[in-house]
């Protein structure tokens, strides 16, 4: 039979179980070796068999092992816990639905049931049947910025806040005052006597 090289010779693809061993030809002059699937191991002791996991998965360090991280579901994203110390799949956005009366007194809300430490907002808010609106944003540095509406075509630009509700000379005005990590904390300064119901909807991005 012609002499043939290693890559000549047929794939074994299935993994190696307890029962089954790899023999290898090593050495001058060659020695035999003999190495079981349970040769191959992980510091911790424990194998790395490949077949037993989902197509997908991932692998990352912890405690100096490897650990397995089973694939997301589709389209999700991947984060850092909480804790910053091992990824994980999320959806990575949330969006929350409330309504604010314009002639509460300067002070501050809670928005909660983000499930997730918020690093920027979206807010698109208007009174409805009314010229009073604003759609802006802001992140977690500080930076915000709004565009909003306080009359018949009349818009404005506020760099200080991610909303405003506004009607004429009375407005209420507001920003992020701290993020947490299910949600935030929005404080409000009201102007003047503003009044009505303003409807907010917030984006929240991870």
């Amino acid at each position: 039979m012609a002499d043939k090289t290693i890559l000549d010779l047929p794939e074994y693809t299935q993994p190696l179980t307890g029962d089954e061993q790899l023999y290898l030809v090593t050495g001058t002059p060659a020695k035999d070796f003999r190495i079981s699937a349970d040769s191959f191991m992980l510091p911790d002791g424990s194998n790395l068999i490949l077949g037993s996991d989902a197509d997908g998965d991932m692998y990352y360090r912890a405690a100096g092992v490897l650990a397995r991280l089973a694939k997301g579901g589709a389209n999700s994203k991947l984060f850092m816990d909480a804790l910053g110390a091992a990824p994980e799949w999320a959806a990575g956005c949330k969006g929350v639905t409330t309504t604010f009366d314009l002639s509460i007194a300067t002070g501050s809300f809670n928005i909660a049931g983000v499930g997730f430490k918020p690093s920027k907002v979206l807010c698109v808010c208007a009174v409805t049947g009314a010229f009073v609106g604003s759609v802006g944003w802001q992140d977690s540095s500080g930076a915000r910025y709004c565009i909003y509406m306080y009359g018949a075509n009349q818009l404005a630009i506020h760099t200080s806040a991610f909303a405003v509700g506004r009607i004429g000379a009375d407005s209420q005005v507001f920003e992020v005052s701290s993020w947490g990590d299910d949600g935030v904390t929005i404080g409000h300064t009201k102007v003047g006597s503003p009044t009505g119901t303003l409807t907010m909807a917030f984006l929240f991005e991870r």
